[in-house]
């Protein structure tokens, strides 16, 4: 049984507390509402990485893994841990092994590799377009990430229990397909996690 929001926003809450605490008892700064807020920004961007680890389902881990990375790296420079000046390339590394921990998911939870009837689209730092025709759509992942991904259905037929898992951090996704022709015609089942960016489903 998975967590409720509440117990995912009660545990993330914790665990910054104790982040907090810790690197105050390292005195690496003095707990004030101007040393905190000054120094500590990057905890939010660490918290909304793990609320999206914990709470998307089926979405791929490259999102929320981004996120806690370049969180983290922040947090670093902004204790003087590590300065950016020599800390920037970790946001470079992060980024990659982003897209190697996608890549890798997808070979894992999606099955056979792509064909006529699903996509798999990842869309890093560029534009990525597909134009579907099966007449038995199963689905697929699409993944944008500082980048734009478009998935045309116009001319596909959905299989029963068809299912889209889309991921945009810092990108977006237009998803266009027909509208419904009825109660019995199979409907597309759509898992989305969207961060700092959009999604657009035309019918």
């Amino acid at each position: 049984m998975g967590l409720t929001q509440g117990q995912v926003l009660f545990a993330a809450g914790l665990i910054l507390l104790g982040i907090l605490f810790l690197i105050a008892n390292l005195g690496l700064f003095d707990i004030t509402a101007g040393g905190v807020v000054s120094t500590l920004w990057p905890l939010v961007i660490i918290a909304l990485g793990l609320w999206k680890l914990a709470t998307d389902r089926g979405v791929g881990l490259a999102a929320p893994a981004i996120l806690i990375g370049l969180g983290v790296v922040f947090l670093l420079a902004s204790l003087d841990i590590l300065p950016w000046g020599s800390s920037w390339p970790l946001v470079i590394i992060v980024i990659g092994l982003a897209i190697l921990l996608q890549g890798v998911q997808l070979r894992k939870n999606g099955g056979a590799p792509e064909g006529d009837d699903s996509v798999s689209i990842i869309a890093m730092f560029s534009g990525a377009e597909r134009r579907v025709t099966s007449q038995a759509f199963r689905g697929g992942k699409i993944s944008a990430i500082f980048g734009g991904g478009e998935l045309d259905l116009r001319d596909a037929r959905l299989a029963p229990g068809a299912v889209l898992s889309i991921t945009a951090l810092c990108g977006g996704v237009e998803n266009k397909q027909k509208g419904t022709g009825g109660p019995a015609t199979p409907l597309l089942t759509v898992n989305a996690s969207v961060t700092f960016g959009g999604l657009e489903i035309k019918n």
